[in-house]
């Protein structure tokens, strides 16, 4: 568990943007994906090159619950499921966020000890944009 000075409500904002999902690369252009507005089961493709990135959300409940699936498909991602529920809550003492994640990456390149190692990079991510203003600007 870690703190974020933002609310939660900033916090669910930031992850209810799918390319704030994916640790490696933000920029990827969304070729498909559900209207609005978001809700358990809306999904998204995004492409960067010939490798495809499908998100969906399996729990969307604001401020405090938002889990998703993504599933890498097309030359290079052999197989790769990153599924990753975020719980969060408002801190008493900070008025930010307590932010807990469960997360687990399969398939792909990626060895699983390494996948291990790349969440808490996203959660940084996160806590970096959020606390610098720049969680609405793409990276």
């Amino acid at each position: 568990m870690f703190g974020v000075s933002s609310g939660p409500a900033a916090v669910f904002a930031y992850l209810s943007e799918p390319t704030h999902l994916l640790v490696a690369s933000h920029r990827g252009h969304m070729v498909e994906h559900v209207p609005p507005p978001l809700h358990a089961g809306s999904w998204f493709v995004l492409a960067f090159g010939q490798l495809r990135v499908r998100i969906e959300y399996t729990a969307y409940d604001p401020p405090g619950l938002i889990s998703y699936v993504a599933t890498y498909g097309g030359r290079g991602s052999h197989g790769q499921r990153d599924v990753a529920t975020f719980h969060l809550a408002e801190n008493p003492r900070t008025h930010g966020t307590l932010v807990r994640i469960e997360a687990e990456s399969r398939g792909g390149w990626t060895p699983s000890w390494l996948g291990r190692l790349l969440w808490p990079v996203q959660l940084r991510r996160l806590r970096a944009r959020l606390e610098s203003g720049s969680a609405a600007q793409s990276e």
